[in-house]
């Protein structure tokens, strides 16, 4: 596992919190994954820094959309969730990206 050092911060919140600040700004990357910790070791490795809320959900791919369809961040390459339908986490990071 990574040394939380070397990934981006997390704060596990819930999936309506998610929905109710996904368009606020400085929210720069929206997505779901299985794996909180690997997933935030990863961005920070590709230059993201700030904090990473995620949520619990039972469906990662209807969760996704839902935050995807209320922001339109320049970060993320799809706009409709390629995430399986299967249970997960969906985050999004609030922060700034830096150029590696």
């Amino acid at each position: 596992m990574p040394q939380s050092s070397n990934r981006i911060p997390l704060v596990k919140v819930s999936i309506r919190y998610l929905r109710e600040n996904a368009d606020n700004v400085g929210v720069i990357r929206i997505g779901a994954t299985v794996d909180p910790e690997t997933r935030a070791y990863q961005y920070y490795r590709d230059g993201y820094r700030g904090e990473m809320y995620y949520a619990e959900t039972t469906n990662m791919k209807r969760a996704e959309n839902l935050l995807l369809a209320a922001n339109d961040t320049r970060h993320n390459v799809h706009e409709v969730s390629n995430a399986d339908d299967s249970p997960g986490y969906v985050y999004f990071i609030q922060g700034q990206r830096r150029r590696n």
